[in-house]
């Protein structure tokens, strides 16, 4: 663990303040929800909370979904990748995914390119074609994203489909 040394003080509430700087870096905005643990010694450890990530059987959702769709799949919180259906896949999520969770509505690029999908992605070797995009939402808060991506064809209206439906399921299974 990497000290910062920032200290601070809790207030009468059982309050602490989480730095601007450290806010900032680590992308915690307000409304972030933080899971709080506490390891063997009592270090007290905050980490953001994916509802996603808790759900069981996430990998067998997205395998699910790529058998189905004859795709590769993807199930991405709002910052990284939760499951793919692709090994060794960039975690960090792409300004196409980053928009359509941003625009809260479902996109389809048919001409889609990595940086769409994965951040960093252009060093490897994979040429996506085509990509749909739905995000997972529930009672109005974005949990993330079901991606469906090509390589050797244009995806339309079925995969489409497909996705609304696997978000709509997933958000229902999301622990809020």
């Amino acid at each position: 663990m990497k000290a910062t040394g920032i200290v601070r003080k809790i207030d009468n509430l059982g309050r602490v303040v989480i730095p601007k700087e450290l806010r900032r870096n680590l992308n915690i905005d307000e409304g972030t929800n933080l899971e709080i643990f506490v390891d063997r010694k009592g270090t007290v450890i905050l980490k953001k909370y994916s509802p996603l990530a808790e759900i069981d059987q996430i990998d067998d959702y997205v395998m699910t979904l790529s058998e189905t769709t004859e795709c590769d799949a993807m199930i991405v919180d709002t910052e990284k990748v939760i499951a793919s259906s692709i090994d060794n896949v960039n975690s960090r999520l792409g300004k196409g995914v980053l928009d359509a969770l941003e625009q809260r509505k479902s996109v389809m690029i048919e001409k889609a390119g990595t940086e769409e999908i994965c951040k960093d992605c252009g060093s490897q070797k994979c040429n996506i074609q085509s990509a749909v995009i739905n995000p997972i939402i529930r009672h109005g808060d974005i949990f993330g994203a079901i991606l469906l991506t090509s390589c050797d064809k244009t995806l339309g209206d079925y995969e489409m489909t497909i996705a609304k439906t696997a978000a709509t399921i997933l958000a229902k299974q999301a622990r809020v």
